[in-house]
């Protein structure tokens, strides 16, 4: 790894960690504009995401052994 890949990889860290604390400081907005019913979708779009990532793994370490 060289010194470019690990400069990218810290901003692109830095970045991650910076939008997560935006969207914890903006929950409580967040739920007096989506009230319930907007909050169970935007949970339903999460953990859809998140099952495609695993999904994506699941292939990715399936082709590694192949």
């Amino acid at each position: 790894m060289n010194i470019l890949q690990l400069v990218v990889l810290v901003k692109i860290k830095l970045f991650r960690s910076f939008m997560e604390k935006i969207l914890l400081l903006a929950a409580p907005f967040l739920n007096k504009i989506l009230w319930e019913r907007g909050l169970y979708a935007f949970e339903r779009l999460m953990g859809m995401i998140l099952v495609m990532i695993a999904v994506q793994m699941f292939i990715n370490g399936i082709q590694v052994l192949f």
